[in-house]
């Protein structure tokens, strides 16, 4: 998974930011992240997201395939960002 090959992240003018599909199984479809939660009985986070726009029109939130995107995509952001905030610190 990989910004700006895979996904982008699409800034919306209200201090927030909506994800941008670019490659796989969900092109074009554009989803805004909700709110996110440590699950404290395993080591995983919860999250919840809605579909902004998709080419798609039976596409929903329940499909299990979306689900597993969305959450690859969301691992790969903030391992990003973690990535990214270490090197301004070692700067």
């Amino acid at each position: 998974m990989k910004e700006n090959v895979d996904y982008e992240l699409v800034p919306t003018g209200e201090d927030a930011w909506h994800v941008r599909f670019l490659e796989g199984e969900f092109p074009e479809t554009v989803i805004k992240y909700g709110a996110l939660a440590p699950d404290t009985t395993t080591d995983n986070v919860k999250f919840s997201f809605e579909i902004v726009s998709t080419p798609d029109s039976f596409l929903s939130t329940e499909n299990t395939a979306l689900q597993m995107f969305a959450g690859d995509v969301l691992y790969n952001i903030i391992e990003t960002s973690d990535s990214k905030e270490k090197n301004v610190k070692q700067s």
